[in-house]
């Protein structure tokens, strides 16, 4: 009798752990996709995309990946994609540095996707950060998209980026303004969930 009343309660265990990892799974999931809804806060902090430029990468690679046309300097417009998600962060962050696999994660999960490469682009802004500081970060973490420094916080304050980590998702059209349609702390849930959140929330197929 003692030996059925155990197996019971072990079974009965398992079944809780496996519903509250079923619910946090569903969980992840639901603010992942909460995450990047339409939110006010990109118009509470203000948050502009335009009337600022950055300077052309010095690698060829990263040119061609923005798509830029010449050397030099360019607008945010001027990069080939239809959503561009722009990391703001810091060398001393450290929950920058936290989520700086995730975003490398993120990365790799949009160009192995043939379906969004090129539809879907990246880049990071150093906040208060000099081209040093935003160079270590690039090989500390071996970041693969672009970077820019932001030492006199001229670039992070337009876009209403006051801490890190920032990231902030902006879709682009062609006879239109273009949309800032996510303002979060971080990636939330799984990257996975997080990407097609974005996809559904910028109306990427």
């Amino acid at each position: 009798m003692v030996k059925k009343n155990d197996r019971f309660r072990k079974l009965s265990m398992i079944s809780v752990f496996i519903i509250f990892i079923s619910f946090i799974g569903m969980s992840s999931q639901q603010k992942a996709s909460d995450s990047v809804k339409p939110s006010e806060r990109a118009k509470e902090k203000k948050t502009s995309v335009t009337g600022f430029d950055l300077p052309s990468p010095e690698d060829e690679a990263q040119i061609a990946y923005l798509g830029l046309r010449e050397e030099g300097k360019f607008e945010l417009e001027e990069i080939s994609t239809e959503v561009l998600l722009i990391s703001v962060f810091s060398m001393y962050c450290p929950s920058c540095q936290k989520d700086a696999p995730r975003m490398n994660q993120l990365f790799e999960a949009i160009e192995d996707d043939p379906q969004i490469k090129g539809k879907i682009k990246i880049i990071g802004i150093g906040l208060k950060n000099s081209d040093y500081e935003v160079n270590l970060f690039r090989e500390t973490f071996d970041v693969p998209f672009p970077l820019f420094p932001d030492k006199n916080y001229s670039i992070s304050k337009k876009l209403g980026a006051e801490q890190t980590p920032i990231l902030i998702g902006v879709r682009f059209f062609q006879d239109a303004e273009p949309v800032v349609f996510l303002y979060s702390s971080s990636i939330v849930g799984s990257v996975p969930d997080y990407l097609a959140a974005i996809r559904d929330a910028a109306k990427i197929s």
